[in-house]
């Protein structure tokens, strides 16, 4: 009975018009709030350019005579450690926004996995996935017909 609940559950979708709403709608609320994972990376490979761009700029002013050697050697050690530094914290961004986008994109190819969270799910975790999700199971001849909430039962 538990295989033929999660094989109902996962045939559950949201209509894809209704998907794609929620999907830009939600886009549009992530703008005011904590910024996406490709706006984080865009700001940290502006921020790295920034500090390449002002080592380039080191190496200028020290051709034109306006650094002298050892203050532009300080600096250029300052300058490869700001590098360093943006770039390390640029590859969890990175890394993120990748998982972010997989995961946002299965979704959207998908139904809601909820047989997939059913199956993994303990007794409670599967109790609260069928009362969220089942108005009515009836056995009929050893298999489970499963009618599902209307839209206004989830919450």
């Amino acid at each position: 009975m538990t295989e033929q609940l999660a094989e109902a559950l996962e045939r559950v979708t949201v209509d894809p018009t209704i998907r794609e709403w929620a999907y830009e709608a939600i886009a549009w609320w992530a703008e005011d709030g904590e910024p996406s994972p490709e706006k984080v990376v865009r700001r940290a490979k502006a921020a790295l350019a920034r500090a390449e761009q002002e080592l380039t700029t080191l190496t200028d002013l020290v051709i034109k005579d306006y650094l002298s050697e050892d203050e532009y050697k300080v600096r250029r050690v300052n300058q490869l450690g700001k590098i360093a530094h943006l770039r390390e914290a640029l590859a969890e961004p990175i890394e993120r926004a990748v998982g972010w986008r997989a995961t946002r994109d299965e979704k959207r190819a998908g139904g809601l996995g909820l047989g997939l969270e059913f199956r993994k799910g303990d007794a409670v975790a599967k109790r609260k996935i069928l009362d969220r999700t089942v108005s009515e199971i009836v056995m009929r001849d050893g298999i489970a017909h499963v009618e599902l909430r209307s839209l206004r039962g989830f919450r």
